[in-house]
């Protein structure tokens, strides 16, 4: 039985199903955000803990602005592309998103990747504390 997850099948992996996706063409990103009141800095913790090779997707720099202030607006499709750009990210990749939380911001910057097409983006089922 083939255990290889395709867009199809689920948004959501487990460990093991996120391991078995190529190395070569698989890209772990930490989309942890942090609600404003929190004292918690999602880039710092980042760097202290993180997924090895993971790269941070910043859900409020990877963001529109809005004239109400509200934070991670979806993107223009010129800023996503640009953040994918920088992050070496390609249509052809397997992205895997988690956060800290277990699954709490990684939904929404999947909502991102797939209202832009991506057709190989998951959300790691319990985040890093998996």
């Amino acid at each position: 039985m083939n255990t290889t997850p395709t867009p199809s099948t689920s948004f959501l992996l487990t460990p093991t199903q996120a391991y078995t996706l190529p190395s070569s063409s698989t890209k772990f990103l930490d989309t942890t955000w942090f609600m404003p009141n929190s004292p918690r800095n999602a880039r710092q913790e980042f760097e202290k803990a993180r997924i090895r090779g993971a790269k941070y997707f910043d859900l409020d720099e990877v963001a529109s602005p809005n004239e109400l202030g509200l934070k991670h607006m979806m993107p223009s499709s010129e800023q996503f592309k640009e953040a994918c750009d920088q992050l070496g990210i390609t249509k052809e990749d397997s992205v895997v998103l988690y956060d800290v939380h277990g699954v709490f911001s990684s939904p929404r910057a999947l909502f991102a990747f797939k209202a832009f097409g991506h057709p190989k983006a998951f959300v790691l089922n319990g985040g890093l504390p998996a």
